[in-house]
C-alpha cells in the first residue's frame, strides 16, 4: 500500500527530520509507528548518514504493530529487520546479519548495553513512558548510551503520565536537563507546589502545579517534543462522563472501617492486614470483592455489580464494555453476570471487531489495552478504578468511539473511590493544559 501521510503525520516528519532528539507524543491510533519507520528509511536511504537503526519495543508491539506496518506499507520494503533475542550467541550472531533496523525489548537492551561495544548510534524507543523514573534500571541503560548517540526518537503520549511531573525523566534523557532543569528536586520546585500528609500510616506526598506552570513547561519543551494527542481534547467533548454511586449497608460499611485500622473481618474470623496492603484492601472491598492472605476470594457486597445489571438492561441495543483492575474479580464478575465474555486473546478481540460479541468484560491492568489498540465500545463501564491515571486513560483511548463513548464510574460513597475519581479528574485537566488542548 502507498503511504499518503495525513496532516498531522507530515508535521511529525517534518519535526523529527530536522533534529537530532525529538519525542513525539501522539494519541493510540494516529500512526506514530509508521511516521517512526518512515524517518528510518529517510535516514538509511535518502540521507545515507547511518545504515543501522535500534528500535526498542515490548514483545508484544514488536511482533504486532511494528511487524504489521513494515509488511503494510510499500515504502518500507527496503527495510530489513533483525530481532535481537535468544541466547547470547544468538543475539551475536543476529547483529552481524547486516539488518537495516533492529529490534529488541526493553529488558534485553541492559545485554546489548553490557556488551563490549554498543555498535549503535541511531536509535528509537517506543513506549518512553516507561523511561520516567531515573531511579530505575532501563532508565539508567539508556542515560548511559545517550551521549554517544547521533539521533534520538522517542514515542511516547500525553495519556501515558500518570502525572504531569512525570515528564522530567524522559526529558533529562532527551536534553540531558536543559530544558526543565539538570535536577528532578530543581524541577519539582520550579513548577508545583510540595505537600505532605499521612495516609494509611505512611508519609504521602502530592505536587500541585503552580499557576501557570503547565503553560510554562509546554513552551519549553516545544522545540524538542511534538505533542498531537487529540485525545485528550476529543474524550472530554466527545465523550459522556457519568459517576453513578452507590452506597454500602451499615455492617458492610462496619467491616471497610476496620481496614483502615489493620483488620481484615470475614465471617467469625478475622486477619491482620500490613500497613501497605490496606489501600489495596480498600479499594477491593469498595468494589465488593475481596481476597484474604490465603487468596481466598469473598463477595462483600454487590452494590457495583446491581449497577452493572441496571446499566445493560438500559443499554440493550448498544456494545458495553466493563473493566476491572484486579484479576480475581474477573471470574466473579462472570459468574455474578452471565453473558459476560471475556477479551483476553487476539480472537476475542477480531470477534468484538466483527460484533460477534455484545457485552464484554476487560483487564485494565496489563498491557492487553495496548495490543487492542482500537475497539470501539457505545459504552464502558469502570467495575473498579485503578490509581494509575495512565492506564485509566489508555484504555479510554483504545475504546473511544469515532461519535464518543459513554463512560461510567461506578463508585461507593465514603470510601477510597472518591479519592480514585478526583485523581482522574484533577489529572485529565492539568494534562490537557499541557498539551494545549
Amino acid at each position: 500500500m502507498i503511504f499518503k501521510p495525513y496532516l498531522h503525520q507530515r508535521k511529525a516528519l517534518r519535526f523529527i527530520s530536522d533534529r537530532e532528539a525529538s519525542m513525539l507524543m501522539s494519541g493510540t491510533g494516529m500512526g506514530d509507528t509508521v511516521v517512526a519507520l518512515s524517518v528510518a528509511v529517510e535516514l538509511m536511504y535518502e540521507r545515507f548518514v547511518t545504515d543501522r537503526i535500534l528500535i526498542v519495543a515490548s514483545s508484544r508491539s514488536i511482533q504486532g504493530k511494528w511487524k504489521k506496518e513494515l509488511e503494510k506499507w510499500d515504502h518500507l520494503n527496503l527495510l530489513k529487520a533483525g530481532y535481537i533475542r535468544g541466547s547470547d550467541a544468538e543475539r551475536r550472531r543476529i547483529l552481524k546479519e547486516g539488518a537495516g533496523i533492529y529490534f529488541i525489548t526493553h529488558e534485553s537492551l541492559g545485554w546489548l548495553v553490557k556488551e563490549d561495544s554498543f555498535l549503535f548510534t541511531y536509535v528509537i524507543v517506543d513506549d518512553f513512558h516507561l523511561y520516567r523514573n531515573p531511579d530505575t534500571k532501563r532508565f539508567k541503560r539508556i542515560k548511559r548510551i545517550r551521549d554517544n548517540l547521533n539521533f534520538f526518537l522517542a514515542l511516547s503520549s500525553l495519556s501515558s503520565l500518570d502525572h504531569p511531573e512525570d515528564l522530567w525523566g524522559q526529558l533529562y534523557l532527551l536534553d540531558g536537563g536543559k530544558r526543565l532543569e539538570e535536577r528532578r528536586a530543581g524541577f519539582y520546585d520550579r513548577y508545583f507546589f510540595t505537600k505532605k500528609y499521612k495516609y494509611d500510616g505512611y508519609e504521602r506526598i502530592v505536587r500541585e502545579p503552580k499557576e501557570g506552570a503547565l503553560q510554562r513547561i509546554r513552551e519549553r519543551i516545544s522545540d524538542i517534543c511534538f505533542v498531537d494527542d487529540p485525545s485528550l481534547k476529543l474524550a472530554s467533548v466527545l465523550n459522556r462522563y457519568c459517576n453513578v454511586y452507590t452506597k454500602m449497608e451499615g455492617p458492610e460499611y462496619s467491616k471497610y472501617r476496620l481496614l483502615d485500622k489493620g483488620i481484615f473481618s470475614v465471617g467469625m474470623s478475622s486477619e491482620e492486614i500490613e500497613k501497605e496492603s490496606r489501600t489495596i484492601k480498600r479499594m477491593q472491598a469498595a468494589n465488593g470483592i475481596i481476597y484474604d492472605k490465603n487468596k481466598d476470594v469473598h463477595v462483600l457486597h454487590t452494590h457495583k455489580v446491581d449497577e452493572i445489571k441496571r446499566i445493560l438492561q438500559s443499554t440493550m441495543n448498544e456494545r458495553v464494555l466493563i473493566a476491572y483492575w484486579f484479576r480475581h474479580e474477573k471470574e466473579v464478575l462472570c459468574r455474578l453476570i452471565p453473558q459476560l465474555s471475556v477479551l483476553e486473546i487476539y480472537d476475542d478481540v477480531n470477534k468484538w471487531r466483527k460484533g460477534e460479541l455484545k457485552t464484554a468484560l476487560i483487564s485494565a491492568a496489563t498491557e492487553s489495552a495496548v495490543f487492542l489498540k482500537r475497539i470501539e465500545t457505545d459504552v464502558l463501564i469502570w467495575f473498579s478504578l485503578p490509581w494509575s491515571v495512565s492506564a485509566y486513560e489508555r484504555l479510554n483511548n483504545c475504546v473511544m468511539k469515532k461519535g464518543g463513548t459513554t463512560v461510567y464510574h461506578l463508585l461507593t460513597e465514603k470510601t477510597v473511590d472518591e479519592e480514585l475519581i478526583l485523581n482522574i479528574e484533577n489529572n485529565r485537566a492539568r494534562l490537557a493544559a499541557l498539551g494545549g488542548a
